[in-house]
């Protein structure tokens, strides 16, 4: 079931105005954008302030994926176009007679559907695995000067560097 746009967008831009300079913030200048939010790019977020926004508005999560339905994980081992090809195969072959060929190629296709199925279930839980232990930090300016924080507790319109590693 999908959320509705507001709940997709977050409580943070929910009025007109920061949601149209979030969408078009990459064209604009810095200085514009932290204007436009009311943030001083260069001071930050005082700490009192970021705290009150994260009260009010919740921790900077998104929502945790879940793991696909077993169903579409068979059904995607299935609907290969190859697999397609080899169950016509085996289905020209019966209908000639050739029922020890046909029953070969269809015994092929379960044990690929089988050993696929259980190699993309195990990566999908690995997957989930790795995400769920990730503890990701964010750096802020908060009163003028940079600090990391668990990118959790990173607040709305709150002033993120960005840098290589």
């Amino acid at each position: 079931m999908e959320r509705p746009e507001a709940e997709r967008r977050g409580p943070c831009f929910d009025d007109g105005v920061h949601a149209a300079v979030v969408r078009s913030a990459h064209a604009l200048e810095p200085d514009a954008v932290a204007s436009a939010l009311e943030v001083d790019v260069r001071v930050g977020l005082s700490q009192g302030e970021a705290r009150a926004r994260l009260a009010a508005l919740g921790p900077n999560v998104l929502d945790r994926p879940r793991r696909p339905p077993y169903l579409r994980i068979a059904a995607r081992q299935l609907l290969d176009p190859l697999v397609a090809l080899l169950l016509v195969a085996a289905i020209v072959s019966a209908s000639i007679g050739e029922g020890l060929e046909a029953a070969v190629i269809a015994a092929i296709v379960v044990l690929n559907a089988l050993l696929g199925f259980v190699l993309e279930a195990g990566a999908e839980r690995e997957v989930l695995a790795l995400q769920s232990s990730l503890a990701l930090e964010a750096t802020v300016i908060r009163e003028g000067f940079e600090t990391t924080v668990p990118a959790t507790e990173r607040s709305c319109r709150s002033v993120t560097t960005v840098s290589r590693m």
